[in-house]
C-alpha cells in the first residue's frame, strides 16, 4: 500500500480571469471530477489517498507543496490545464527538493495534448499520464521502478535524461466499471466550492459528468483526454451516484458537466423518469446542443427538475460557424432557444469572440444576435487555441498567435485574427457583457434568479 496525494494546483483570480479578475473575484470553484474518480480507483485498490485542492483552499504553490508533504506521500499526482501547468511544476519541484524519492506524476488535458514538450520543459515531473487516468495511475502507483513504469501503457516516463512514450492505452469501454467519485476526499465540501448565486436554485450543488467523448469536429475544442468516441455511464449508475451525493452531503442540485448529455436521448429520458420516480425534489442544470432537443424531451427535463440549459452558440455569423466546423445552423439554434424557453427552462449560451475571419462587423452581429435571442444568461470568452485542438495547429494561418500557456484563460487575446487587434477584441469582450446585462429585462431576470424565484 502506498500513500498518494492528488493535487489541484492553485491559481490566483488574476491568472484565471485576466483583466476581469476584480469583477469575478474567486469565481466559480468546482470539485475536480477527474481526480475524484482516480482517487476512488486508488482507494478501491487499497492505497491511502489524500487530495489537496490548492485552488479551493486559495493557497500559493509553496503552501500547496507544504500541505502535500504533510501527508508523507510516496506518489504525488497533479492535474493541470495549460493555464495551471506552471504552478503544477512548481509544486512538483518543491516536493522533489524535499524528498527525491517521491514520484511526481502529471496528468490532464495539457500533458495529454503535448506530452513530450511538457515533460521536456518541466523536469520536476517524473511521469506523465496520457489520456484517461484511472487505469494508468493505478498501475503507476503499484510500479516498483522505472523499468516497470516503462511497461505501462499510456505514459511518458523520464529515465535520466531520456523520455519514453510507452504506447497508447485504450479508452475505458465500460464506464460503469469505474467506482463512484471519491467525494469524501474533498475537505470542506460543499462549503469550500462556491458558485455565483445566479448559477443555482438550490444548495448544496454537486457536479457530475455522465458521459465521455465527443463525436463533433469543432476546431476549437480539445478532445485529447476522452477522445471522439462517445461513451456513457448507465442511467442506473447516474441515479445511484446522485443518491450518494444526497445522503453524504445533502446535495439538492446537480450540475451536469457533460458536453453531450443529450446525445443518447433514450438514456436521458430514463434518467429524467428515474428522478421523477424518487420525488427527490432535485433541481439540475446541463449543457445542450441545439440539434438534440425537442419540445417533448424539454418538457420531461423541466418536469424532472431541469431549470437551465447552456448552449454552445459561439457566434451569430453562419460563415464563422462553418469555418470552425460547428455543424449547426443559426436557425437550429434560435429554434432550440425558443422551445427551451417555452418549456419553462432558462436558456443560457456560450459565445466566442475572435474566431477565424472575425471582423468588427461580425462581432457586432454576434452581440445583436445574443440580445434579440431568448437568452437569460451568457458566458463570453475569446478564442483560445489550446494545445490539443485543431485550432492550435492552424492558428498561424488565420491570425497572430501568442503561444504563452500562462495567458490561456479565454479573457486575454492570445489569438488575434488578421484585420483585428488585441485591444479591439478585449474591448468588445467587455462591451458584449455590458450591452447584454445592461438591459432592464435582463437585470430583472437576474434579480429573480438571485432571489431564487422562477422566471
Amino acid at each position: 500500500m502506498k500513500t498518494t496525494v492528488l493535487v489541484v494546483p492553485p491559481m490566483t483570480s488574476e491568472e484565471r480571469y485576466g483583466p476581469f479578475h476584480r469583477i469575478m473575484g474567486r469565481g466559480n470553484i468546482r470539485p475536480h471530477l477527474g481526480l475524484l474518480s482516480i482517487g476512488a480507483v486508488l482507494k478501491k485498490a487499497g492505497h491511502q489517498v489524500h487530495l489537496v485542492d490548492g485552488l479551493a483552499s486559495q493557497l500559493s504553490p509553496e503552501e500547496t507543496a507544504r500541505e502535500v508533504l504533510r501527508k508523507s506521500p510516496q506518489v504525488v499526482a497533479i492535474t493541470a490545464y495549460s493555464l495551471s501547468v506552471f504552478n503544477a511544476a512548481e509544486i512538483a519541484r518543491r516536493v522533489k527538493e524535499a524528498s527525491d524519492r517521491v514520484l511526481t506524476v502529471i496528468g490532464g488535458p495539457h500533458l495529454t495534448a503535448i506530452p513530450e514538450e511538457t515533460m521536456a520543459r518541466f523536469e520536476s515531473f517524473d511521469v506523465g499520464v496520457i489520456g484517461e487516468g484511472e487505469v494508468s495511475i493505478a498501475e503507476v502507483v503499484e510500479a516498483a521502478d522505472v523499468a516497470e513504469l516503462r511497461s505501462i501503457k499510456g505514459l511518458i516516463v523520464r529515465d535520466g535524461e531520456r523520455l519514453h512514450l510507452t504506447g497508447s492505452r485504450p479508452l475505458i469501454a465500460d464506464l460503469d466499471s469505474v467506482p463512484f467519485p471519491a467525494w469524501e476526499l474533498l475537505e470542506g465540501f460543499p462549503r469550500r466550492y462556491p458558485l455565483k448565486r445566479i448559477r443555482y436554485r438550490q444548495y448544496p450543488v454537486g457536479d457530475m459528468c455522465t458521459s465521455r467523448g465527443c463525436p463533433c469536429a469543432c476546431t476549437f475544442c480539445d478532445k485529447a483526454v476522452f477522445g471522439s468516441c462517445f461513451r456513457t455511464f448507465s442511467a442506473s449508475y447516474v441515479i445511484e451516484a446522485i443518491d450518494r451525493l444526497r445522503e453524504l452531503f445533502g446535495v439538492r442540485e446537480i450540475m451536469f458537466k457533460d458536453d453531450m448529455i443529450m446525445l443518447k436521448r433514450e438514456r436521458l429520458i430514463e434518467i429524467c423518469e428515474r428522478l421523477l420516480e424518487r420525488y427527490w425534489g432535485l433541481t439540475w442544470t446541463c449543457m445542450g446542443r441545439a440539434d438534440c432537443v425537442d419540445p417533448e424531451l424539454l418538457k420531461l427535463m423541466r418536469k424532472s427538475g431541469c431549470w437551465q440549459i447552456s448552449y454552445g452558440i459561439e457566434s451569430g455569423n453562419q460563415a464563422l460557424l462553418d469555418a470552425v466546423h460547428k455543424s449547426l445552423s443559426l436557425e437550429q439554434t434560435e429554434h432550440a432557444l425558443e422551445i427551451t424557453r417555452e418549456a419553462g427552462i432558462s436558456p443560457r449560451a456560450f459565445f466566442i469572440l475572435g474566431l477565424p475571419f472575425e471582423t468588427e462587423q461580425t462581432i457586432r452581429r454576434t452581440i445583436d444576435f445574443a440580445k434579440r435571442a431568448p437568452l437569460d444568461d451568457i458566458n463570453v470568452g475569446l478564442l483560445t487555441p489550446f494545445p490539443g485542438t485543431r485550432m492550435y495547429a492552424e492558428a498561424d494561418a488565420h491570425g497572430t498567435f501568442e503561444r504563452d500557456w500562462r495567458k490561456m484563460n479565454k479573457f486575454r487575446a492570445v489569438f488575434v485574427p488578421f484585420g483585428l487587434t488585441r485591444e479591439t477584441l478585449e474591448r468588445y469582450l467587455k462591451r458584449f457583457y455590458f450591452e447584454f446585462y445592461g438591459r432592464p429585462n435582463i437585470l430583472m431576470k437576474q434579480m429573480r434568479l438571485l432571489l431564487n424565484r422562477p422566471s
